[in-house]
């Protein structure tokens, strides 16, 4: 898959999990932050295109490399999950943002300006529980980057070190190249948009739902986060089953296949996916640019 498709599907793993954990609490965490989280670290092993030698087999220096593995993506969650509750800091630390609440925390606390409430709601972002579980979703999304691109063609570098720095007969070990999809797809990355395009309104929509502070309005939450995690598990197990059942007989072959795809789209989305993947096939060039 490229970026855009493991982006999209880092966001609609972050729908499931934030409407899953939905059904059980109903103030959870900041959704905006699940998203962008997931959706960071669900691209983020592609990094290693940026540095080193793009078609070198040196997990260390090559595309594919040591950021796509188990361990690589656990340092990359680590990493995106700090500075996003970092960065929540500079957030806490805005004037506004303490004048918006400042009824709140005198309500709760008595005092704003008590060191306690300071360090909790301004320097003290890192809570251990809720680090965790960002972590823990975080680590998930990118998993689904090295799930992704298992079934896609070996190539020079042979499928991914799924689990670095494994090695046999000194030669690191590397899983996945079957062969069974190119390296994008037009039919993923439209069902992936969909579903996002379907389901972020509802899922902000139920966010602000949580505001009303009504005696039943909780019970509203679990048949509407059910519909949604049925939604997008429907998704992710049509791409499964699509997946499974595509074969990859070499690019000529699988470009010819796409452009018959995108000749039967509407004429909107076909202009808007061809200008698309002019756009990424430049940027794309531009990265692998002397390597």
């Amino acid at each position: 898959m490229t970026p855009p498709e493991h982006f999209l599907l880092g966001i609609t793993c972050a729908n499931i999990f934030y409407s899953f954990l939905g059904i059980f609490r109903k103030n959870w965490y900041t959704y905006l932050k699940l998203a962008l989280v997931m959706g960071l670290v669900a691209v983020s092993p592609d990094v290693d295109s940026f540095f080193g030698h793009y078609i070198s087999q040196d997990p260390y220096v090559g595309h594919r490399g040591m950021t796509h593995s188990l361990i690589g993506v656990a340092v990359l969650a680590l990493i995106a999950v700090f500075f996003v509750s970092l960065f929540s800091i500079v957030l806490r630390a805005v004037i506004g943002y303490w004048k918006f609440l400042v009824r709140f925390f005198k309500k709760k606390f008595g005092a704003v300006e008590s060191p306690e409430v300071i360090w909790k709601y301004v320097v003290g972002p890192f809570f251990p529980k809720q680090f965790l579980v960002f972590f823990v979703f975080a680590f998930i999304a990118g998993v689904s980057h090295l799930i992704s691109d298992l079934p896609q063609p070996p190539s020079v570098w042979k499928g991914i070190p799924l689990f670095f720095p494994l090695k046999e007969n000194g030669v690191f070990v590397r899983n996945g190249g079957w062969n069974l999809i190119g390296w994008y797809d037009i039919k993923i990355l439209w069902v992936l948009i969909g579903a996002c395009i379907s389901t972020i309104p509802l899922v902000i929509l139920s966010r602000l739902l949580s505001l009303i502070k009504l005696k039943y309005v909780k019970y509203i939450f679990i048949p509407f986060f059910s519909l949604i995690i049925i939604f997008n598990t429907g998704v992710l197990g049509w791409i499964a089953n699509y997946v499974m059942h595509s074969r990859y007989e070499g690019e000529a072959k699988w470009y010819e296949g796409q452009m018959k795809i995108v000749d039967v789209l509407p004429p909107d989305i076909k202009n808007a996916t061809l200008k698309g993947k002019t756009i990424f096939i430049s940027l794309f060039r531009q990265v692998q640019g002397g390597k």
